[in-house]
């Protein structure tokens, strides 16, 4: 499913959708240069979270962006996975997700609830050991009908989806760490088909090897003076200290 209107993709309703009108519509927005805001792609632990084949299944890494000043539009967006045991013709895919940390809490911590992005299916093959999905502007925004990705929080969740008609195939997604920029805790979010629920390994964190580049929304002076004081202020009360879950 994709969502081709900017509000629609954020799922944002009442003073939100003043906020991203404010921020992601181009009301005269412009943008600083871009810069990495979440980067776990250096150090590869040597271990990978295997994917269940699902098309009800989500596996997700919550992450606290760095060097947070505001909300983003992301530039590029890129994750290491993995897939072995394949067969020939035979069909393999997968699907990721970005979302809000704004779903119904649980132990105390917001699970992911508006889905900012979806990449739709795209085809994988065969890796050796492993592969970078890589999302550069123009196709994210390709992916949202044209549109900037708005990232209006400072904590979001990125959750991954496999599957094949090859049952033998074994699919995942590599772990990484520590974070060179931005912090992610070392458990992992999983979506069971009916709700979210946190789990955790106790030998090792489930970070993923992930890395999201963007550019800081600043509005022009022309923005300012059309939203006046009151877009100001809810700009401000949107900025959502991040936080994530401890284990």
């Amino acid at each position: 499913m994709r969502n081709t209107n900017l509000e629609g993709v954020c799922g944002l309703e009442g003073k939100s959708k003043m906020f991203t009108a404010l921020t992601c519509l181009a009301l005269g927005t412009t943008a600083a240069f871009a810069d990495t805001f979440y980067d776990n792609s250096f150090i590869d632990n040597g271990r990978s979270l295997t994917l269940p084949n699902s098309t009800n299944i989500w596996t997700g890494d919550e992450i606290v962006f760095g060097f947070w000043d505001g909300p983003i539009a992301v530039t590029n967006l890129s994750f290491q996975f993995r897939l072995q045991n394949t067969e020939l013709n035979e069909t393999y895919t997968m699907r990721a997700r970005i979302y809000a940390n704004d779903g119904p809490a649980v132990n105390g911590y917001a699970t992911p609830g508006t889905i900012l992005w979806h990449s739709g299916w795209f085809e994988i093959g065969p890796t050796s050991p492993s592969a970078t999905a890589v999302w550069d502007q123009q196709s994210i925004e390709e992916t949202l009908g044209n549109q900037p990705l708005c990232i209006w929080t400072e904590n979001v969740t990125l959750a991954l989806q496999y599957s094949g008609t090859d049952t033998g195939a074994i699919a995942g997604v590599d772990l990484f760490g520590p974070q060179a920029i931005g912090a992610s805790g070392t458990d992992f979010w999983y979506y069971n088909g009916t709700s979210w629920e946190a789990l955790v390994f106790n030998e090792y964190a489930v970070d993923f090897g992930m890395k999201i580049e963007g550019t800081t929304i600043v509005p022009e002076p022309s923005s300012i003076a059309l939203f006046g004081i009151g877009g100001l202020a809810l700009w401000v009360r949107s900025r959502r200290t991040g936080s994530i879950k401890s284990a």
